[in-house]
């Protein structure tokens, strides 16, 4: 069984981490979504009790997941040596990336 004290949060490069800032700078009502993401992700970023708020995604995306909150969609990737969850992608639940469909011809 995991032992899912103790992990952190960490950024792979500064874009990502102003990204991440920005988001929150620019949308002052989701600031609670980012005081949940990092408390909840932080005891265990594999499993939350409120059904869909830590998702699994499938695919290319396997081995990342989907935080979702509100109108708020972080996509984080979860390092089990180093014990760090790493966001990758915030946004609005519209915009986020794994979401975006091209049309079919």
């Amino acid at each position: 069984m995991l032992n899912n004290t103790g992990w952190k949060i960490d950024f792979f490069d500064e874009e990502t981490k102003t990204e991440y800032n920005t988001y929150f700078e620019t949308y002052p009502k989701q600031k609670h979504v980012k005081i949940s993401f990092e408390k909840d992700v932080t005891k265990n970023p594999f499993f939350h009790s409120t059904p869909r708020r830590i998702v699994s995604l499938k695919g290319k995306l396997k081995g990342k997941y989907r935080y979702g909150k509100s109108e708020t969609r972080i996509i984080y990737e979860p390092d089990q040596v180093s014990k760090t969850v790493f966001p990758l992608e915030t946004a609005k639940i519209t915009d986020v990336s794994y979401k975006r469909k091209s049309k079919k011809k």
